[in-house]
């Protein structure tokens, strides 16, 4: 057996390769080896801070389980933030929301609920309070957004740049922004909020004003895995064309019918089942989802796409009802 000495040292090269792969797997393991030393730390700092959540006033790292008592990240770490989902319930925009924001100038993935959304439109609106050139691009709005917030002067710096946007809640307001996002190329939208009408008894419409986007190359039509199988009256209720006999006792082939009428539509629009209930048959939340897309984890985009080539998302459905859901 080789004999190795109690001073032998592993190149300082190697260590901080096995640093990097150790955050690349575990989240978790990134928040340990923060504290093993300060210059580990700093191999550290880009994945223990690359994603940041703050819901009903506390911010935290993804995945963490220490709740970090200050509103913004620790000094130096707001640079290594890209992914951030920002649900503020309070009516007016905080101290903190605007410094936290002030503190994350490299956001290209955010995630804002109406209240948070005015105070990053405000923000960014003050040439002189945000960089002149920001880094986001992906805007992900979390509950429903009335025409009225966009009606202040919009910050064309900010929405110049943005070319993918999710919208998760279109109930109580159907209005799509993307007048005011000139280079959007990626659209999503939850099926269920665009109701067809029964004089024409469609099984898929879009906003019209999407045809004013002269960039967009896709846009996603996405289907609630959980109530597609537990809440089908809801989905035939609004539209009427899902209540034939096979239609309505298959949701493996209501399924397929909608994403074949997608098709037929325009080949860019895309029917997706998003969120996916996860492996116990549970329900999993739209955050969820953009969690672990930002983790790295694939997106809605590519997922999307890789589904339409080989229709594997069929085989996420039973070819019948559950019997409590009928």
């Amino acid at each position: 057996m080789p004999y190795f000495s109690a001073q032998a040292r592993l190149p300082t090269e190697l260590l901080l390769y096995i640093f990097e792969c150790a955050c690349d797997i575990s989240h978790d393991t990134a928040l340990y080896i923060s504290l093993v030393s300060s210059w580990v730390r700093n191999v550290a700092k880009p994945h223990a801070f690359g994603t940041i959540v703050r819901r009903a006033g506390s911010l935290y790292p993804t995945q963490g389980r220490v709740v970090l008592s200050h509103s913004t990240p620790p000094p130096g770490c707001g640079q290594y933030v890209r992914h951030l989902w920002l649900e503020n319930i309070d009516l007016l925009s905080s101290p903190r929301e605007i410094n936290l924001l002030k503190a994350c100038p490299n956001i290209e993935d955010i995630a804002v609920s109406v209240n948070s959304l005015r105070t990053l439109l405000s923000l960014y609106a003050n040439p002189h309070s945000t960089p002149s050139r920001p880094a986001i691009r992906s805007l992900t709005l979390i509950n429903h957004t009335s025409r009225a917030v966009w009606l202040q002067e919009p910050p064309r710096a900010l929405l110049d740049n943005i070319t993918h946007l999710r919208m998760v809640d279109l109930q109580q307001s159907p209005y799509v922004p993307v007048e005011h996002l000139p280079n959007l190329t990626h659209l999503a939208l939850t099926f269920i909020s665009l109701r067809a009408t029964e004089s024409s008894r469609g099984l898929i419409r879009i906003p019209d004003n999407t045809a004013k986007c002269k960039h967009l190359k896709m846009v996603i039509l996405t289907i609630d895995h959980y109530d597609w199988l537990h809440a089908p009256l809801l989905y035939r209720s609004r539209y009427p064309a899902l209540a034939g006999d096979t239609l309505a006792s298959s949701p493996r082939e209501s399924f397929r019918a909608i994403a074949e009428a997608a098709k037929a539509k325009d080949s860019m629009i895309y029917v997706m089942l998003s969120p996916v209930m996860g492996n116990a048959g549970e329900r999993v939340t739209v955050y969820a989802e953009w969690a672990t897309a930002a983790r790295g984890g694939e997106d809605i985009w590519h997922k999307a796409a890789r589904w339409s080539r080989d229709e594997s998302q069929l085989y996420l459905l039973p070819t019948r009802y559950p019997k409590r859901s009928l």
